[in-house]
């Protein structure tokens, strides 16, 4: 495992969680589920992502991972975090794109 981080916030499938999501990285796959009951909402592997940005907001940074689905949709996911730098590090490790916001 690259990092995980519980009790996130974020927008999964155009359904916005607020505090009740995990997510995981591995050399894999990126994973988000819900904590309390470990149900798996979206499994995304590595090679289907196209680009991750970071994004400095005034109170929780997010990380907005764009991939493309199954079918080659353009699909998106937002998860707010303040370890978005820890993340995009991690997902720029494994040779994806990661935008950087101006600090």
């Amino acid at each position: 495992m690259l990092i995980e981080q519980s009790w996130m916030s974020g927008i999964v499938k155009s359904i916005p969680y607020r505090g009740i999501l995990y997510a995981q990285l591995d050399v894999d796959e990126f994973v988000i589920g819900l904590v309390l009951i470990q149900i798996v909402l979206v499994r995304i592997y590595i090679h289907q992502i196209r680009e991750v940005q970071l994004l400095k907001n005034i109170f929780v940074p997010e990380i907005v991972i764009n991939y493309l689905d199954h079918r080659g949709g353009f699909k998106n996911i937002s998860l707010r975090t303040v370890k978005y730098l820890q993340w995009g590090q991690a997902f720029k490790s494994l040779g994806v794109l990661v935008k950087y916001p101006n600090l």
